[in-house]
């Protein structure tokens, strides 16, 4: 009896490990795509004169995000392409690479149509929202 109770937790075990390795696959393979910038929200502590704050509609900028399945990503920003590096999802986060330098993003929400990323910058958080395309 005692072997049978550690023979089913160890094939427990097993698949608990499975399950978090398909957990990131997903959200790998989800985030892939061009994703059109719409919405910036900045929350947090600023001052009276301060450019920061508040809500903007961003589609008159015309920016993407192109994330790649490779592992590569880029910004559009009217066309023009910018800011090229690479990308990886660990767990609710979403790390873009550039040169030297790496951005940490919250991805907040990520479904079918819409991604919503999270960037901290200390007194104030930029909640931005993007539509696939």
């Amino acid at each position: 009896m005692a072997l049978a109770v550690v023979a089913m937790t160890a094939t427990f075990n097993a698949c608990g490990d499975d399950d978090d390795d398909d957990d990131n696959s997903s959200t790998n393979a989800s985030i892939v795509g061009r994703w059109f910038c719409t919405l910036e929200e900045e929350v947090g502590d600023f001052d009276e004169d301060s450019d920061h704050g508040g809500t903007r509609d961003a589609t008159e900028d015309e920016e993407y995000l192109v994330i790649e399945s490779g592992g590569s990503f880029y910004w559009l920003e009217e066309g023009v392409k910018s800011s090229v590096g690479t990308w990886r999802v660990d767990g609710d986060y979403l790390y873009l690479s550039r040169d030297y330098n790496t951005d940490k993003y919250k991805i907040t929400t990520l479904n079918k149509t819409t991604l919503v990323l999270l960037y901290n910058y200390g007194d104030w958080v930029r909640y931005t929202t993007y539509k696939r395309q």
